[in-house]
Order: C-alpha cells, then sequence, then structure tokens
C-alpha cells in the first residue's frame, strides 16, 4: 500500500483549485458515483435472483454504514487529512462536508459501497468486479479530495466486501434451509 504525506495532499489541494478537470474528476468519483450501481441493478434485473440480491444488498448496506462502520470508527478514532494538516477540503451539500469528529478510519462511503459488492459475489461476479472498481474509485477521490487515508479505504474494501459476503451466507442459511 502506498503512503501519502502531507505534501500530497496540499499538492492535491492546490491542483484541485487550478484544474477544473482534475477537480470534476474527483469529485465525481468521490460523492457522485453510487447511482452507477443502478446499472449493476438493470443487469442484474433479467438475472435469476435479482430482488434477492437487491434485498440482500440493502441489508449489507444498512449493516456496514450503520453498525459496522460507527463501531470501528468509534473504536478507532482517527482524524481526517484535512484536520491532521489544516486544510479546508472541497464539501458536498449532499454527502461530504467538514467535521470536527475524528472519523476517517474507516470510509463509510466504501464500507457501504464494498458490501453491497460482496453481496454481488454471491449472484454475479462480473457486477461484483465492476461495484468493486466503483467503490476503489470513490476511495481514491476520498483520498485525492482530503477525507480519507489510502488505509482507511483498503480496509473500508476489505472489510466491506466481508460484511456483504457474511450478510449473504448468514441470510441464506437463515432463510433456505429445511429445518
Amino acid at each position: 500500500m502506498f503512503e501519502v504525506n502531507q505534501q500530497r495532499y496540499q499538492d492535491w489541494q492546490e491542483r484541485l483549485k487550478t484544474d477544473q478537470n482534475f477537480r470534476k474528476f474527483w469529485v465525481f468519483w468521490s460523492n457522485y458515483s453510487s447511482p452507477l450501481f443502478i446499472i449493476g441493478f438493470i443487469y442484474l434485473y433479467y438475472q435469476k435472483d435479482w430482488v434477492l440480491m437487491a434485498a440482500f444488498s440493502v441489508i449489507a448496506f444498512a449493516f456496514a454504514r450503520g453498525i459496522l462502520n460507527p463501531l470501528l470508527a468509534k473504536k478507532y478514532p482517527t482524524k481526517r487529512p484535512y484536520q491532521e494538516w489544516n486544510f479546508k477540503p472541497i464539501e458536498s451539500k449532499l454527502l461530504s462536508w467538514v467535521t470536527q469528529h475524528p472519523n476517517s478510519f474507516p470510509s463509510r462511503h466504501v464500507m457501504a459501497m464494498a458490501a453491497v459488492a460482496g453481496v454481488a459475489f454471491w449472484f454475479n461476479i462480473p457486477t461484483a468486479i465492476f461495484f468493486v472498481l466503483i467503490a476503489a474509485l470513490t476511495g481514491a477521490g476520498r483520498v485525492v479530495l482530503g477525507y480519507h487515508y489510502p488505509r482507511d479505504i483498503a480496509f473500508a474494501l476489505f472489510f466491506g466486501t466481508l460484511s456483504g459476503l457474511i450478510i449473504v451466507a448468514m441470510l441464506r442459511l437463515l432463510l433456505f434451509t429445511d429445518g
């Protein structure tokens, strides 16, 4: 895993201010890429179990974002790059805003997306790979904008995907076993 230092974040912040295309690209991936998951679900609409996958995805998303992530953030409070190095990142009215809480670790955005990808691995591997790529690019955007460190993203990708896989395994066991 590569390490990102204060100088790298300062360089990115300067480029985000001066290069409109760089800014638009990373703001999109950081904040507005999640609707691309709809493309995956449209593709899955023609699959046998798409309703089941959609339901399991909602459960995995809620678990990762609403339970697992807050527990980890509380157990391991970590300052965000903009908090540690005192710069003002680009904010989004809907999805990214400056906070004083030390909740960089792990990334909520990426963990929730990766949980849905984990669910998709049970149903359709190409769609799951597509979802992981979207989550990884979202994570890269979160790093470039100064909201997260690479370790926050790597952890969120791994444990989000793992939580999605575990949620599906548990739900299948509960719902589809005779007994």
